[in-house]
């Protein structure tokens, strides 16, 4: 476990301001950014997924909307240059820079100008995992952004689609349902049951380094957006309201 990390909702929004401290450090490193594209920036953004969804989620979408509004020039110059080896950009943050598009979305900021998933989600095919958590960070961004057929992560040990089913601390298996349930043309009332455990034991997963902010936030545009129906703007918010409400 990381150290100082609660492991319970309710403990972690008692330590939000401490928690949020670093997170709002990295996001206010925007400021610096001009409207430009280039690799160094490219490689910038790629870090802000972590920092934007934590706050999104902890602190609500609200105080991200100026970090998000900020880095939209810059990103839009980024997807208009970015090459066709993606800055010689790694796997990790490449699938990184998609993520921020995501989770700066769920936030209410769309950039005029994106990366194109389909492209970018090509380019990583056969990528070896560079990162901790890569390949259920490329499969839960894939879902997210209606890449289904390059959502090619599977748990070791595979098993059928069951509406309603729960996963306990099992992260995987639960990203493997949703890939499952979303071929199944599934309702939310049948990925909801999964979801909620998913979300009740993730401070657990965060405490431990094997799931971040915005695995939790892209797992939850699956689930509101694409079975809920939720608009995408509204997706961070409503997450937000989820923790908040969460037990002990």
């Amino acid at each position: 476990m990381s150290a100082g990390i609660p492991v319970s909702w309710p403990e972690l929004f008692a330590d939000a301001a401490r928690l949020l401290a670093p997170l709002r450090e990295r996001c206010a490193e925007v400021a610096g950014l001009a409207g430009v594209g280039g690799a160094d920036v490219a490689l910038f953004l790629a870090t802000l997924d972590t920092a934007v969804a934590g706050v999104a989620l902890l602190s609500g979408p609200d105080e991200c909307a100026q970090v998000t509004q900020a880095t939209l020039p810059a990103f839009e110059a980024v997807a208009r240059d970015l090459a066709p080896d993606g800055y010689l950009m790694s796997p990790g943050e490449l699938i990184d820079l998609l993520a921020y598009q995501h989770v700066a979305a769920t936030c209410g900021a769309a950039p005029g100008a994106s990366l194109d998933p389909a492209r970018a989600l090509t380019t990583l095919a056969g990528a070896p995992a560079d990162t901790a958590g890569f390949e259920l960070r490329l499969t839960l961004t894939a879902l997210a952004t209606g890449q289904d057929a390059r959502a090619g992560f599977s748990p070791p040990h595979a098993f059928e689609y069951a509406p309603g089913a729960m996963f306990g601390p099992n992260a995987e298996g639960f990203v493997h349902f949703l890939r499952l349930a979303l071929k199944a043309g599934a309702s939310f009332a049948d990925v909801e049951p999964g979801w909620r455990s998913f979300v009740l034991l993730f401070p657990r997963k965060l405490a431990a380094g094997t799931l971040d902010w915005p695995d939790l936030l892209l797992a939850g545009s699956v689930v509101h957006h694409r079975f809920g129906g939720l608009p995408l703007d509204q997706v961070a918010g409503r997450i937000h309201q989820t923790l908040r409400a969460m037990p002990a």
